[in-house]
């Protein structure tokens, strides 16, 4: 079916290409939750405001103001389509509406000036209490022809639908710029555009470059279940933690770790089928392409291990198994068989800056389902402190004469001296393949005077 979305998607843009214009928009998406359940409205602090409003328009509803933003101040042209809200509530950004009609609709702005960087911000929508469509939740939608993933993927009487909050950045080349927009019903029926709200901010200058990124080294192993629940023990918590969630589920503990300990921001939508004990609830695929994972607050130059469960446990022979990657790299099989393993995949690197991002997929039968990710850690991996070191010198009414120093576990040390510290070369090896127990080791008998510097180094 996925197939005949694209190519309704392709045709569509094709005969648009008189209408979209100006310069390459690079898209990302996120969600867009709403606070509490059925008849309450979207949650506030959606919109990143960095920058100059340039232009910021509510399409289908009349809330002048969310965010602090003004949903007046510019001029938007969504042309072709007819807005799809189906929510009320002075808080919303939009009230009521019906489809569009087939195809990709196009989006305009006016009045840009050419080589000002500029941020794009497209709010798609859905709070009805129910499901849009009851077999099978959930709409996608396509920015430019590239699917973005699932929207209003409700429970009826439960919960309104989540949303997304498409962001794209460009450089204007002209002083016009447009986009093509399209929805998609879950048996892949195009129902022509939808936009519920839209902002542009300048953002002042040349975006910042993106921060720099190592190279994870990329394992995996599999994650069994126990019974009807993932088994205990998966984790390594070998290190100090700096990051840990649990993406999809309500559970904030495991393996004795604390899933409410970071910030980690997962770009897809959750995939979690999980039960009892296990570290996801429920969810829904993403969309079709990579997501991206990214870590904050990491210190240049230091080693860590992120660990990353893909699991799905629903309990059905039909589920063949499924493959995950990582940046690009096929970890293995998950999900092969009734309540099937899961993966947990593991990966090292040491930080060239504060953050760090990698991108997930996960296929079936070599489609792709998007990302999908139930929970993460990240460790930082312990390092070797210096030693201690300490010599003693001759014992009361004897000739004991050495060193003491407190190692690691662990560790292996040896023990050097030199007459001299003009330069670097000249150390004698006294001793080596010590190891290091966590306490004191002392070596004796090894001061000699024609020998005054000593060290303890790490092997």
């Amino acid at each position: 079916m996925k197939v005949k979305s694209i190519r309704m998607a392709l045709v569509a843009a094709l005969g648009m290409v008189g209408l979209a214009s100006g310069a390459t928009i690079t898209w990302s998406v996120a969600t867009a939750p709403t606070e509490g359940n059925v008849g309450q409205v979207l949650s506030a602090g959606l919109f990143d405001t960095n920058g100059a409003p340039v232009m910021a328009e509510n399409v289908g509803g009349d809330a002048v103001s969310f965010d602090g933003i003004n949903f007046s101040a510019g001029s938007i042209n969504f042309s072709g389509g007819t807005f799809d809200g189906y929510h009320a509530g002075d808080q919303l950004l939009s009230k009521t509406g019906t489809h569009g009609t087939n195809g990709a609709d196009t989006v305009s702005l006016n009045g840009l000036t050419v080589g000002t960087n500029y941020v794009i911000q497209a709010l798609i929508f859905d709070g009805r209490n129910a499901v849009v469509e009851p077999t099978a939740p959930g709409r996608t939608i396509e920015t430019d022809g590239t699917n973005y993933g699932q929207y209003a993927s409700g429970v009826h009487n439960v919960t309104w639908g989540t949303g997304l909050l498409l962001t794209g950045t460009f450089t204007a080349d002209a002083t016009n710029q447009s986009f093509t927009i399209e929805a998609f019903t879950t048996n892949s029926v195009s129902v022509g555009g939808q936009l519920n709200a839209l902002t542009v901010f300048d953002p002042n200058g040349t975006p910042e470059p993106p921060p720099p990124n190592a190279t994870i080294t990329w394992s995996s192993t599999p994650a069994p279940v126990d019974g009807d629940a993932l088994d205990t023990g998966l984790f390594n918590t070998n290190g100090t933690l700096v990051l840990a969630e649990n993406l999809g589920g309500a559970v904030s503990s495991f393996d004795g770790i604390d899933f409410s300990a970071g910030t980690i921001v997962f770009d897809g939508t959750y995939d979690g089928f999980g039960t009892t004990n296990d570290i996801a609830a429920t969810g829904t695929y993403g969309g079709s392409t990579p997501d991206t994972v990214s870590l904050s607050g990491l210190v240049s130059n230091k080693e860590y291990r992120v660990q990353a469960l893909v699991y799905d446990g629903r309990g059905t022979a039909t589920i063949n198994g499924r493959n995950a990657e990582f940046d690009g790299e096929d970890q293995g099989v998950y999900a092969n068989g009734v309540g099937g393993d899961g993966l947990l995949v593991t990966g090292t690197f040491t930080a060239v800056g504060p953050e760090q991002t990698f991108t997930i997929e996960a296929f079936y039968a070599s489609t792709s389902k998007g990302g999908q990710l139930n929970a993460l850690t990240v460790y930082a991996v312990s390092e070797p402190e210096p030693v201690t070191v300490s010599i003693f010198g001759p014992i009361s009414g004897g000739t004991a004469m050495g060193i003491s120093w407190v190692g690691l576990v662990g560790e292996t040390y040896g023990l050097e001296t030199n007459s001299t510290l003009i330069s670097a070369e000249g150390w004698i090896s006294i001793a080596s393949g010590l190891p290091g127990t966590g306490g004191t080791t002392t070596i004796t008998n090894t001061i000699n005077g024609d020998q005054t510097f000593y060290r303890v180094i790490t092997e």
